[in-house]
């Protein structure tokens, strides 16, 4: 997830230039596609050390906009307690100008079979969770060695990571 990791490095470097009350830390995990290896053993320690989180924003598959209607789409996965985000992250949408039509995509919820994003044990240990996603899917390319740079949507991939750095901000 190339396009996650890229966005979580720019909020990383937009929002390093300002104080917040809370702190945001920006993590990339490794072993997704082989159990959730790498969010699951970051989640487990920050349950043992019983440590504050928010909530978790997961950028997962958003670089990818093949039609003009998709490019305006964007879908967003969320727990029940991080609902009252919805608004706020669609008042954002319109306040900067990024004016993304903001589906609201499944609601995340613990007791389903592990899914394949890192959101899931974050979920398990009771953490609410909020998961970013491109609106069309990457048929073609998904999981393959043609997966690469030039199938990314780059003006998609910076509209998106406008709103998740504007969200982060907010909070």
């Amino acid at each position: 997830d190339g396009s996650g990791v890229a966005a979580v490095l720019t909020a990383a470097y937009v929002l390093s230039n300002f104080e917040f009350n809370r702190t945001i830390k920006f993590v990339a995990f490794s072993g997704e596609e082989v159990g959730l290896l790498g969010s699951k053993c970051y989640v487990k320690e920050l349950y043992e050390k019983n440590e504050d989180l928010l909530v978790e924003f997961n950028a997962d598959m958003i670089g990818y906009a093949e039609t003009a209607q998709g490019g305006k789409n964007v879908s967003l996965s969320l727990t029940e307690d991080a609902k009252w985000m919805i608004d706020e992250i669609k008042n954002l949408n319109q306040n900067y100008n990024i004016n993304f039509n903001i589906k609201e995509g499944w609601k995340i919820k613990t007791g389903v079979i592990r899914t394949g994003s890192d959101y899931y044990d974050f979920v398990l240990y009771g953490y609410e969770a909020i998961a970013f996603w491109q609106d069309e899917f990457n048929r073609n390319y998904y999981h393959t060695t043609n997966d690469t740079i030039d199938h990314v949507n780059f003006s998609y991939l910076v509209n998106v990571t406008k709103l998740i750095v504007g969200s982060l901000a907010y909070l």
